[in-house]
């Protein structure tokens, strides 16, 4: 690949802290440089920019046809480069993603986390969305896909992808495992405020919208519990539960309040 400019580029998104982001991107460096695939460090832009906004950032700023994005409370598997080029040799892909595994070393109320954000992303199932943890992006159809002023959103992102005819796929090889402790994101203020605001963005009708908030607790709970129990050894998985079942409790609460109240502030909990 010498003098010839990489169609890869990979992003290690602040998520956790500066000096978890330097970690994890001089971590991959070597990788990367072996490879010939340009790498960088993507620090938060002062105390105000959200995580969708950054990923655009960085998206902007990339000089490639395709982006991993890699937050820094994930590892992705050694195997990410073979990954980005078997899941972006078609044209029509516009984003890839692989399974999630929790790190079993974790604390229980991450290892909870973890499984709200991440458990059906586990590989048992086809999903039509992506992990925001370590996704990889088909720069020119994001920019194309985005309104103005709107950030990088996963699941958003995906749906406007499927409308457009844009396939968001499954590629193993970009595995991962998420095994660094996210504080921000356990808060129970935080949970709350991600669930306003995927409740503002609900398309349908009203009440199916809120019958589909008033059961998000039970339903994310189950899934949540069900990733855990197929993870974790007998009874391993008991200690999440409690944490699982208030988390997404948060989730639903806020889901409802941005049905009925639109977003408010909420984008500033997602940092």
């Amino acid at each position: 690949m010498t003098g010839q400019r990489s169609p890869y580029a990979v992003v290690v998104l602040e998520l956790t802290g500066a000096a978890a982001c330097d970690a994890l991107a001089a971590a991959m460096a070597g990788p990367a440089a072996e490879a010939a695939v340009p790498l960088r460090a993507m620090r938060r832009a002062g105390q105000n920019e959200t995580l969708p906004e950054r990923r655009l950032r960085a998206l902007r700023e990339a000089e490639a046809d395709i982006v991993l994005m890699v937050e820094d409370t994930s590892l992705p598997n050694s195997t990410w480069l073979d990954g980005l080029r078997q899941a972006f040799a078609r044209d029509e892909v516009a984003m890839a993603w692989g399974p999630v595994a929790i790190d079993p070393a974790l604390p229980a109320r991450f290892r909870a986390l973890g499984r709200l954000e991440y458990g059906r992303f586990d590989g048992r199932r086809k999903e039509p969305t992506a992990p925001g943890n370590v996704m990889a992006l088909r720069r020119a159809a994001v920019l194309a896909a985005l309104a103005p002023g709107e950030g990088i959103i996963e699941h958003k992102l995906a749906h406007g992808f499927q409308d457009a005819g844009l396939k968001v796929v499954k590629e193993p090889a970009l595995g991962s495992v998420y095994a660094r402790p996210d504080r921000q994101g356990a808060r129970l203020a935080t949970r709350y405020g991600h669930g306003r605001i995927f409740g503002a963005g609900r398309e349908g009708s009203r009440v199916g919208c809120v019958l589909r908030a008033l059961v998000a607790m039970p339903v994310l709970s189950a899934r949540a519990a069900s990733a855990a129990i197929a993870a974790s050894p007998p009874r391993g998985w008991l200690p999440e539960l409690p944490w699982i079942v208030i988390m997404a409790s948060a989730w639903s609460a806020g889901e409802l309040t941005g049905l009925i109240l639109g977003p408010g502030q909420s984008a500033g909990s997602w940092k």
